[in-house]
């Protein structure tokens, strides 16, 4: 168990949440650019994948929209009423901040890379202790899921990790 607080910047992870209510057009680009798992917190992606779910029916993506949708999933309790008020109210005149929204996401993605390399490495001195088979196979293992990290595809780079 490491006593590091994962690589994560909850800001920018709010600007870009508010970024995508607040503007229908930020919406788009943001619900195709945006992945998930670029979010850190458990509640940003719960209320990230519930946008996406409204979108993708055409529905309004508004707090209370979203907001019924997670009870619906119950899934509400995790998030709250209350927090999602705050993110919309708390951004609200903030319109520099979520015009710049591409630049938070870039710093999420950043982050979420960070996570990844962390996830890769901690397995890897794992199984370097307790090897499964040759070592060549555990260096090679290794060097393709930091590629694929770096080169933003495969399993790797769209699956939430966990660094414990």
């Amino acid at each position: 168990m490491n006593d590091h607080t994962p690589p994560q910047s909850k800001e920018a992870e709010q600007v870009v949440i508010a970024a995508a209510l607040r503007s229908a057009e930020y919406r788009v680009e943001i619900l195709s650019e945006v992945r998930k798992t670029d979010f850190y917190f458990d509640a940003h992606q719960k209320f990230f994948d519930a946008m996406q779910t409204l979108d993708a029916k055409g529905q309004p993506c508004d707090p209370a929209a979203v907001f019924n949708l997670l009870v619906e999933r119950k899934q509400s309790d995790d998030i709250g009423a209350k927090y999602i008020g705050q993110v919309w109210t708390d951004w609200a005149g903030h319109r520099e901040s979520i015009a710049e929204w591409r630049h938070y996401a870039g710093i999420m993605r950043e982050k979420a890379k960070a996570r990844r390399v962390i996830h890769v490495c901690n397995e890897a001195i794992r199984d370097a202790y307790s090897p499964v088979g040759p070592m060549d196979e555990l260096v090679g293992e290794v060097e393709r899921k930091l590629f694929d990290i770096g080169a933003g595809t495969g399993a790797a780079a769209d699956e939430p990790v966990s660094l414990d």
